[in-house]
């Protein structure tokens, strides 16, 4: 699907889109508002040797939005907006079935549509990107290293995630749910809960990109 496009640029720009919105469930209104890590990593992925080739890729807004479109037809992507009403009735159905709070009927909801977007993304980060870490960053990178294997389980037990992790907000998400077996947690949200910590991570240099080039200081 990539490799239909002509010019490297576009090959990596229209990389750029599709994993984005598969992992964060949107397009970017800039494609290029990404970590050099993913850049560098796509680029290797497609065999270009200069990743600051995809500069070009801003230049021309029709081709974003040409590809935009290509990519939500290929896989049948919509617009919150054109599901509202399934979401309408999901949350409606719920409400009648199950004594909740209008904020659990939200948080259900944000899990469930948020896992779905960062499944396919865990083997990448677990694997294939090379992470390094501060002392105070380590844990949340060997977090990171586990989910894979957690995430194929059944069941999670408390005992086998960093609790030190599920602060706040998460704490009831990931270990209150009405429907887990005592001592187990929901998987779903501790996998979301540590990608989170992750980009608390990497947004204080606690984890790193090992090798990451820099492309948006390159010119040509």
């Amino acid at each position: 699907m990539v490799r239909r496009h002509r010019g490297q640029h576009n090959r990596l720009g229209f990389s750029l889109q599709l994993s984005t919105v598969r992992y964060l469930g949107t397009f970017l209104a800039d494609p290029l508002d990404v970590p050099t890590v993913v850049v560098d990593f796509l680029a290797e992925q497609l065999e270009i040797a200069d990743p600051s080739c995809v500069k070009s890729y801003a230049e021309r807004q029709a081709t974003q939005w040409e590809h935009t479109a290509e990519i939500r037809r290929e896989f049948g992507y919509r617009d919150f907006a054109d599901a509202a009403d399934e979401v309408d009735e999901f949350l409606a159905a719920r409400a009648w079935t199950r004594v909740e709070t209008s904020k659990a009927l939200f948080d259900a909801t944000v899990t469930v549509s948020r896992w779905a977007v960062v499944r396919p993304f865990l083997p990448l980060l677990a694997e294939a990107i090379p992470f390094g870490a501060t002392p105070a960053g380590q844990p949340v990178l060997d977090a990171v290293a586990e989910l894979p294997e957690l995430i194929g389980r059944k069941k999670v037990r408390i005992s086998e995630i960093r609790e030190d992790l599920v602060v706040g907000s998460w704490r009831k998400l990931v270990t209150a749910g009405e429907d887990l077996e005592p001592g187990c947690v929901d998987k779903h949200a501790y996998a979301l809960c540590v990608l989170e910590a992750l980009h608390r991570a990497l947004r204080h240099r606690e984890v790193f990109a090992r090798d990451s080039k820099r492309w948006t200081g390159r010119t040509g």
